[in-house]
Parts: structure tokens; C-alpha cells; sequence
């Protein structure tokens, strides 16, 4: 689970490295389908020691007292480019819609999930004090992942990442 931002004008990618995903698609029935992903907080890295440490203070992340972001999506559409999860995400306690564009393609008997999403930092919190402004972290984060499912096995035509799969990166 990648993200990028930009810090003093210049674009970074970081990463959290532990994160759990229970994901049921079927592209023929978006209504029984279902995205729950937890990202332990704490796991950021961005290969910078100082930024990590500041992402996880209360400025930011504020891991002591929020170890934990969660994206729950229950609707999805189709749209030209693939599709979309109209999903809710927790983060620092705050909870907002974010949408999730993404893609889906059969491989053998598995499939992968390829997508994105744009969110504002400062709309969850992230960025408190003198962070709060633009001028050296910008608001926007795009948010990138790639996830290999396998065959549900109670539904046919379904994929999974059940149970809940501890993933790094």
C-alpha cells in the first residue's frame, strides 16, 4: 500500500508496510461485493528517518491514539476506466467519504485488484499546528495499491483476500 505526496515542493512515495485486507469482488455482482482494509499506522515509511518519526507524532498520524485507518466500501459502480468503491475511511478518527478507482483482471484462477485514490490530508486532520498550512507539505496524498486475489470458495464466479492477510508493501 503506496502513497505519494510532496514536502517542501518536491514529490515523495512512502509506504505502509503492514496492512490487512478482506476484499469480496465479483465484477457480476457489485452489490454482494465488499472492500475492508485496516493500515497500522505506525508501519509508514518513507526512507527518510526524520519524516517517518514527525508522520507518526500528533501532528500527524498521531499513531498513539489512532494505531489504525480503516476503508470500508460497500458500493461500487462501473465505470469506463473499470470501476469504483464508494467507500468510508477512517483516519485519525475522522471519517469520510473516498471514493476508490480501480481495476480488475481475471488471471488463471486468481485476479488482481490494481487502483488509486486522491485524498486531502487536512480533511482527516493529518497536519496539525504549524503543518496545518500548504506551504511546506501540500494537502493532496494519491493513495496506490495492487492486491492478487484468489477464488472465494463459497461463491462462485467471486474473489478473496479472505481471511484477513497481514501484507507488506
Amino acid at each position: 500500500l503506496r502513497f505519494r505526496a510532496t514536502q517542501a515542493g518536491a514529490d515523495f512515495e512512502g509506504r505502509f508496510a503492514r496492512f490487512s485486507a478482506s476484499i469480496v469482488f465479483d465484477e457480476r455482482d457489485l452489490a454482494g461485493s465488499r472492500f475492508d482494509v485496516e493500515v497500522a499506522a505506525a508501519s509508514v515509511e518513507t526512507q527518510d528517518a526524520d519524516r517517518d518519526t514527525a508522520l507518526k507524532d500528533a501532528d500527524f498520524f498521531h499513531v498513539g491514539k489512532y494505531p489504525q485507518a480503516r476503508f470500508v466500501a460497500t458500493k461500487f459502480r462501473r465505470v469506463a476506466s473499470g470501476f469504483v468503491a464508494d467507500g468510508q475511511l477512517t483516519l485519525r478518527g475522522v471519517t469520510r467519504p473516498v471514493p476508490v478507482s480501480f481495476t480488475f483482471t481475471r488471471a488463471g484462477t486468481g485476479a488482481t485488484l490494481k487502483g488509486t485514490a486522491l485524498l486531502r490530508r487536512l480533511d482527516f486532520g493529518v497536519g496539525q499546528g504549524e503543518w496545518r498550512s500548504t506551504d511546506s507539505v501540500g494537502n493532496e496524498v494519491k493513495v496506490l495499491f495492487t492486491l492478487r486475489l484468489s477464488p472465494a470458495p463459497a461463491k462462485t464466479g467471486s474473489f478473496a483476500a479472505r481471511p484477513p492477510v497481514a501484507t507488506r508493501g
